[in-house]
Formats: structure tokens, C-alpha cells, sequence
């Protein structure tokens, strides 16, 4: 014990429970302890002689003494201060959630089960909150994955689902995810995708920049940005007229909008692997172009036929539907586009068969049976 010194919160006089961690003594009652820990419950029944001051303590090897110290915080707080912990403002968030991650790794070596699930759930309170108090950092991000892991496949799902909105806001480092992943694979493999997905919009400057990632996760995120270019292209290229109002005429003056708009300076500006500004940008300009009467500068002569309101309307509520949902089937399977080797088999996106194409092709019949009926 040569060098050891008490620990300023947890050691109690009345404490019979001696613990000594990353040279930090605590002294806390051993029936408090084996109540919330199966681990210290089990040593507890051994019979042993009592402890007194001279009493070598009980030695925990391999944790840290901030860690521990979080975890009989969490043992010992009051109502009140848990209250003030629970309702202060946003700014210390981020050192909230560090506290609650801290304990989950001595919480799950020592089964302390409820205090475990109680800190990842308060995390996970925490990050739900909009906006988002603060961006996950890379080692909060593995951190976290890590200590969620450790407690279960159910407690993993839910915290990589608060990752990816938070993510989806920004609000995430995308590397912490991409490192994550190594060890996690398929099983946030939903998460990773689209981590990779915003690391890739960085641009190539931004990720060979950092030296965290290895060959093979630039390797991936080139193999994503060729295959997600591609898919542009070939949406490019195709006419995507809506199913919902067919008729010849609209037909026509849709496909000039939809070639209009892929030429269009605000479709052009973004990254042709960027799919979702792409959609997005798509979805405003082709609007623009229905809706007003936009003419050459040449010619004075509109641009587009005009349309009656009914089919202008239908036209453009058939592809806002599409686009949401081409938009969330991107999502949905970005990892297939970062040729991940956990993902379950699926199209090459190296071939020319469409892929989220057909989403934007076709909507579902109740939705076009619907705007079918209003355009009447």
C-alpha cells in the first residue's frame, strides 16, 4: 500500500468494505456493494476475518480509480443531487455522459446489471435530446459502442439507432463509427454505412488527412464514392417519369424537367457521389420548374409545355414520395455500396443493373392509386 492515498469521496470511516484501485484507496459498506453486485456478493460470503485499519485491502486489478470512482457515485448519490444531475443545463452534457460511460465498464466486470442498464439508458436520454447537446467525438462514439456491446445485442440496436440520428443531424464523428466497426461489424453494420457515407462526403483531402484510418478503410471509402457515382449516373441518365400520372403529354413535359434539372447548376454543384443532396437538389429544382413559368433568355419562350394545376400537383406529390423514399432506401444500404465483407450478399454495384433506380421508378400502388384519384 506504499503510495496509496484515500480517496477524497469514497472513503467512509465507517466503511468496512477496503478497496484498492490504480493506487486509490476506498472504503465503502460491503452491504451496499454485494446489494447491487453479484460479483462482490459472491466474495462477500466467503467467511473472512474482519477488516480494522491495519487490514491489507481487497486489490481490483486492471481498473482505473476514475472509473470506479463513477461507478459508486452512481451507488451513492442522493435523490437530490441525482435530480440536479438529471435537470442541469445542456453545456455539461458531454461530461454527463462521460461519468455514465466511465462506470459501465467496472459496472459490467463486477455485474453491477442495473447500474449498467441505468447508465446506458440516461446516455441514450441524453443524446435524444434535440438539438443534440453535444457532437460524439471519436472516443466517446467507440467508447460507447464498446460498453453497449458488453451489455447486450438489445443495448447495442439502441445505441447505434441514438448514433445514427444523431449522426444523421451531424452531430457524430463518422470516424468513431468507421473504427467501431472493426470490432462490431454487422452487428451496427446500418450505423457504419452511413458513417462511411458522411466520411466520404468530406471529401478524399479530409480522410487521408487522418491517420486513425487504415488502408482498407480508405480503400472502402474510394470503392464507395466509385459505386455511389455510378448510381448517379445511371439515375442521371434515366427519365424517372412517375407511374402516377401517365398520360402523354405530362410524360414529355416531365422528362425535359427531369433532364433540366440533372443539368442544372444546384444538381451540379454537389459531389457526384453524394446521393442524398443530389436527391434532395433534384427535388427542389424540379419544382421550381413545374411550378413557375421559367423561360430562355434567348427566346422568352417557356422553357417547359405548361401543365393543368391537377397534373402539375400530381406530378410533383408522386415525386416528392419518391424521392423520400429512393432517399431512405440510400440509407438503408449504403453498406453494400462500401463493399463491406460482413454484409449480407447483395446486387454489384459495380454492374449496370439498377439498383435504387427502380425505387424512383415506381412508388407503391396505394400511393399512386391515391394521387391518381386526386388528379382527377
Amino acid at each position: 500500500m506504499d503510495g496509496a492515498v484515500r480517496d477524497p469521496d469514497f472513503f467512509f470511516e465507517d466503511g468496512t468494505l477496503l478497496l484498492l484501485v490504480d493506487n486509490v484507496l476506498f472504503n465503502v459498506h460491503p452491504s451496499r456493494v454485494a446489494k447491487a453486485s453479484g460479483v462482490f456478493a459472491d466474495m462477500l460470503s466467503i467467511p473472512a476475518p474482519p477488516l480494522d485499519d491495519s487490514s491489507q485491502p481487497i486489490m481490483l486489478s486492471g481498473d482505473s480509480a476514475d472509473d470506479f470512482r463513477a461507478l459508486l457515485w452512481a451507488l451513492y448519490v442522493s435523490p437530490e443531487d441525482l435530480t440536479l444531475f438529471l435537470l442541469s443545463d445542456a453545456d455539461d452534457a458531454k461530461s454527463k455522459c462521460d461519468r455514465l460511460l466511465r462506470l459501465c465498464t467496472p459496472a459490467h466486470k463486477y455485474a453491477f446489471v442495473s447500474l449498467e442498464a441505468w447508465a446506458l439508458g440516461l446516455i441514450r436520454r441524453f443524446l435524444d435530446r434535440a438539438p443534440h447537446p453535444f457532437t460524439c467525438d471519436v472516443q466517446f462514439t467507440t467508447e460507447l459502442l464498446r460498453a453497449a456491446h458488453l451489455c447486450g445485442k438489445e443495448a447495442l440496436d439502441a445505441a447505434a439507432q441514438v448514433l445514427y440520428t444523431a449522426l444523421e443531424s451531424n452531430a457524430v464523428d463518422p470516424v468513431g463509427v468507421v473504427l467501431a466497426s472493426d470490432t462490431f461489424g454487422a452487428d451496427i453494420q446500418h450505423l457504419t454505412g452511413l458513417a462511411y457515407y458522411r466520411l466520404m462526403t468530406q471529401g478524399m483531402s479530409a480522410w487521408t488527412r487522418l491517420p486513425a484510418l487504415s488502408d482498407t478503410h480508405r480503400a472502402r471509402l474510394l470503392a464507395g464514392h466509385h459505386n455511389l457515382s455510378g448510381e448517379w449516373r445511371r439515375l442521371r441518365e434515366s427519365v424517372c417519369v412517375p407511374r402516377a400520372h401517365a398520360s402523354r403529354c405530362c410524360a414529355t413535359t416531365w422528362a425535359r424537367a427531369w433532364q433540366l434539372a440533372t443539368a442544372s447548376a444546384r444538381v451540379r454543384m454537389h459531389d457526384p457521389a453524394d446521393i442524398l443532396e443530389l436527391l434532395d437538389a433534384m427535388r427542389s429544382v424540379v419544382r421550381e420548374l413545374l411550378e413557375h413559368d421559367v423561360v430562355t433568355h434567348a427566346t422568352q419562350s417557356p422553357l417547359l409545355a405548361p401543365l393543368p394545376e391537377r397534373c402539375t400537383q400530381a406530378l410533383l406529390q408522386s415525386n416528392d414520395i419518391r424521392m423520400t423514399h429512393a432517399s431512405e432506401w440510400y440509407k438503408a444500404n449504403f453498406s453494400s455500396f462500401f463493399s463491406f465483407p460482413t454484409a449480407a450478399p447483395g446486387p454489384s454495384y459495380n454492374l449496370t443493373s439498377a439498383s435504387g433506380i427502380h425505387v424512383l421508378h415506381d412508388i407503391s400502388n396505394e400511393n399512386a392509386f391515391l394521387i391518381r384519384r386526386r388528379a382527377v
